[in-house]
């Protein structure tokens, strides 16, 4: 059986793209076999962290609302933190005889900055325990105004910080 020439050209161009193709296949699956990971604690590694409850409000989650954390060896990672809250309320009361009327106005800031320095004893395990250790700023202010009036024409005012 004589095959002719540009026939033999097409079949050693499809052996070549099938060997080729499979060749690449395996060196792909193999790389990927050798990326295989069993956690994220692994050098180089980031990840944000961050509590969601009910009606998806963010929470504190081990000391911040939201904390950025990057591993810089597969034992130890570094977690930075940011929390911020405020809150405002307005209340208005009116006493049982309508003598006497209470508005109260309160408001209130939060903000807070950690770091923490995590160690991981064991980070081949399939469950891994961490400690860690770190400083933790923050300042909070607020007030609560409280206006009283009465129909006998006493006002009374009081402010309170905290």
């Amino acid at each position: 059986m004589f095959i002719q020439p540009h026939r033999l050209e097409i079949l050693t161009a499809t052996a070549f793209i099938l060997l080729t193709g499979m060749a690449n296949l395996y060196s792909q699956t193999e790389v990927v076999q050798q990326r295989e990971v069993r956690n994220s604690l692994f050098k180089g590694s980031t990840s944000l962290q961050f509590r969601i409850t009910d009606n998806f409000n963010l929470a504190f989650f081990q000391g911040a609302t939201l904390s950025a954390k990057r591993h810089s060896t597969n034992k130890k990672a570094l977690r930075f933190g940011l929390s911020l809250s405020g809150s405002v309320m307005d209340d208005d009361q009116s006493s049982t005889n309508q003598s006497s009327k209470n508005k109260t106005d309160q408001n209130g800031q939060f903000v807070a900055i950690t770091m923490h320095s995590l160690n991981y004893p064991s980070p081949d395990r399939e469950v891994n325990l961490f400690w860690g250790f770190g400083p933790s700023v923050s300042y909070s202010r607020g007030n609560v105004t409280t206006l009283t009036t009465s129909t006998n024409g006493l006002v009374g005012l009081f402010l309170n910080q905290f």
